[in-house]
């Protein structure tokens, strides 16, 4: 009897540690709340539906430089992110764009929260929230996160043009870099960050497998 017990116990262990195989996958809505992708009249965002909605638009090349308003928070998964690199939460989630299938488009978060990212994908370049966003992103808060993955890693994105009045707070692991977002006020291919508070976990892994482990309460590692 204690034997079939434990072997019970390890079998909830290695469910529970390798549980979160399936992909963000709300539906998306046939159409936004409201406006027309302009600057003057955004789309609006207030389900997650039509942030599902929103992520296909900027992967489809009709859709390009559209603008979106973030009405709502965005949860991902409930939990402690801090806790999700043994115990995975849910869902997993799969970034917005990437250095193939670049995403278009400028979001304003409006002061609202996206929570419970969850990515592990100790191999794969461009993680993140977004992955390679050709675009903006205002006024936007990150908690609650875990990104873990290759190079060109970050909470918020590997690539971004423009970031302002973000806050962070995410565990990041990833090689050669891993920041907030990728990149620095230097990088040709971020133009402006302004407004960037962050804290986040940062584990740090370069190409000869040395490991640095910093709590970063700024951007960019030195």
């Amino acid at each position: 009897m204690r034997k079939i017990s434990f072997i019970c116990l390890l079998l909830l262990f290695f469910v529970n540690s390798f549980a979160a195989t399936k992909t963000w996958n709300v539906s998306p809505a046939k159409s936004f709340f409201k406006g027309d992708g302009t600057q003057n009249n955004p789309y609006s965002i207030t389900t997650d539906a039509e942030f599902a909605l929103m992520v296909n638009y900027m992967h489809d090349s009709t859709h390009r430089n559209c603008y979106y308003a973030l009405e709502t928070d965005i949860v991902i998964n409930e939990g402690n992110a801090a806790q999700w690199g043994t115990t995975p939460p849910k869902y997993k989630w799969e970034p917005i764009g990437d250095s193939l299938n670049r995403a278009s488009g400028i979001l304003y978060g409006q002061g609202h929260t996206i929570s419970g990212l969850y990515i592990n994908s100790e191999k794969e370049d461009y993680q993140g929230l977004f992955g390679y966003l050709i675009g903006s992103i205002y006024n936007l808060n990150l908690v609650n996160s875990f990104v873990k993955g290759g190079n060109y890693v970050g909470a918020l994105a590997g690539r971004v043009d423009v970031v302002e009045n973000v806050f962070v707070e995410a565990v990041v692991e990833g090689l050669v870099r891993a920041l907030l977002i990728e990149g620095g006020d230097t990088d040709p291919d971020i133009r402006a960050l302004r407004g960037i508070r962050a804290d986040v976990a940062v584990e740090l892994i370069t190409a000869e497998d040395r490991e640095f482990h910093t709590l970063a309460g700024s951007l960019l590692h030195d």
